[in-house]
């Protein structure tokens, strides 16, 4: 018997398979191979002898595990090895949405914030942010549409933004969608 545990292994090897398909094609493979050995095998082989007879019904143990590679697909046992189980993709997609309800990217079409910020930069602004400082670049909503501006001064709740050399708002902290964190060029 100790034969047939060695074509075996030989066998597994030569498919290198994910590991769940391996235990089951080698599980499959054990019993059909004792199952065989077995009704043909009343009396007591010597190892060479049982080992012949593994090879005559099966081939050897290396095209067989190559052919076992083969009907399972190469491709399909690489993509299984390669890439994380499921679980961790799930739990890489959360990650991903949790980042994104908390940080956005932003393009900035002028160049009012020059050379601060460039025309055609594009910014990411992370939301929950509670500390502001003069120097800071800003996101906040207005009439339904995103704008950009520069932290001037902080007077208690309220922030003095400019948005160019003219234009000044005063804003409320709760106002502000966001802090910029990282911009291009």
């Amino acid at each position: 018997m100790d034969s047939i545990e060695n074509y075996l292994e030989k066998v597994m090897t030569s498919a290198n398979l994910f590991h769940k398909d391996s235990c089951r094609v080698e599980s499959e493979l054990r019993d059909h191979l004792h199952e065989i050995f077995d009704s043909k095998n009343k009396r007591n082989h010597s190892k060479e002898e049982v080992w012949k007879m593994v090879e005559q019904e099966f081939g050897d143990a290396q095209a067989l595990g190559q052919e076992i590679a083969k009907a399972k697909g190469k491709f399909l046992t690489y993509c299984k090895k390669s890439f994380l189980s499921w679980k961790s993709w799930v739990l890489g997609i959360g990650i991903v949405l949790i980042f994104f309800s908390m940080a956005s990217f932003f393009y900035i079409k002028n160049a009012r914030l020059a050379p601060i910020l460039q025309e055609d930069s594009i910014v990411l602004a992370w939301r929950w942010v509670s500390d502001y400082s003069p120097g800071d670049i800003v996101i906040y909503k207005n009439e339904g549409q995103y704008r950009y501006a520069l932290v001037k001064k902080i007077d208690g709740k309220k922030l003095l933004l400019s948005r160019g050399e003219q234009e000044e708002i005063s804003l409320e902290k709760n106002a502000i969608w966001g802090k910029v964190i990282v911009q291009t060029r």
